[in-house]
């Protein structure tokens, strides 16, 4: 999982400390907030990895895939997440809503929050 966090509805620190009561899923910070204390308050509470913007993309790739080399027990959980009639399932990056099939874009996923209409599904 990656969080911001400055997220919409509140902090990716709430949400990392709540993930954590209920998950082993890597969690992985990619924000804007470079202070030392962000930093330290994002790993101390469960996240994996903390990355600053900006960011070198292969860096980042790079990162991501050592922090999923290092989850063994998480890729063997089958974990997923619901929430409000959204699944997501995190191994295979499958996202349905309702049971309906979510085709979200590789920049859809890393772009920030996603933001619903009732005509199109997401906007």
């Amino acid at each position: 999982m990656i969080l911001d966090a400055t997220l919409p509805d509140g902090s990716g620190f709430d949400l990392c400390r709540k993930i954590r009561k209920t998950s082993k899923v890597p969690i992985m910070f990619l924000t804007a907030a470079d202070e030392e204390t962000d930093i330290i308050m994002g790993l101390d509470m469960g996240g994996d990895d903390y990355i600053t913007k900006p960011f070198k993309l292969t860096v980042f790739l790079s990162r991501l895939n050592a922090l999923l080399r290092r989850s063994e027990n998480f890729s063997q959980a089958g974990e997923e997440l619901n929430s409000n009639g959204i699944k997501v399932r995190l191994l295979t990056r499958k996202f349905t809503q309702n049971g309906m099939p979510l085709g979200l874009t590789a920049g859809e996923l890393i772009s920030g929050p996603l933001r619903w209409t009732a005509s199109r599904g997401r906007a």
